[in-house]
């Protein structure tokens, strides 16, 4: 279900790897996209102190691809504080963040969704926000923009009075 990433990924693997995150994420506070380009950098570095720290695992949530050790290194990242959920294995994504988010042994949670994905948002984010815990999606190219009810414009409010 999970597995470390201190020791070498298997030799079938290792073709495989390739720098992540790789598709538009929406940061849970804002719910909006961003470009990973954008943020990749600072999220990199939150994520090695998180792990320096050792203030709890950083979960990578059904990547599309699997960072080595040495690319985690490369990156102040410690390995051995990185753990990994394949998607396959999950049956319920909602149940599997608020797990993940709520046990209070998570410092980050990384989640690439797959298309076609509901989520209870702002149950998320009230939960991430009350433990502390770094939270980011990563939502498929092309993917509509999460809808969490409110509708906004430039970062302001809108009230539709029909």
């Amino acid at each position: 279900m999970s597995q470390p990433l201190s020791h070498r990924p298997h030799a079938s693997s290792v073709g495989l790897i390739a720098p992540w995150p790789t598709r538009h994420q929406s940061k849970v506070e804002h719910d909006h996209r961003l470009a990973p380009c954008l943020h990749e950098v600072p999220l990199l570095d939150e994520l090695g102190r998180l792990s320096q720290n050792n203030s709890g695992w950083i979960l990578l949530i059904a990547p599309p691809k699997l960072p080595a050790a040495e690319q985690l290194r490369a990156q102040g990242i410690n390995p051995a504080r990185v753990l990994v959920v394949h998607g396959a294995k999950i049956k319920n994504w909602q149940h599997m963040l608020e797990q993940s988010l709520g046990n209070g042994h998570c410092a980050a949670v990384l989640t690439w969704l797959p298309e076609q994905i509901a989520l209870d948002r702002a149950k998320l984010n009230t939960l991430g926000q009350r433990t502390g815990v770094l939270t980011r999606f990563f939502e498929p190219k092309g993917a509509p923009l999460p809808s969490n009810g409110a509708l906004s414009y430039g970062g302001q409010d809108v009230y539709l009075n029909h």
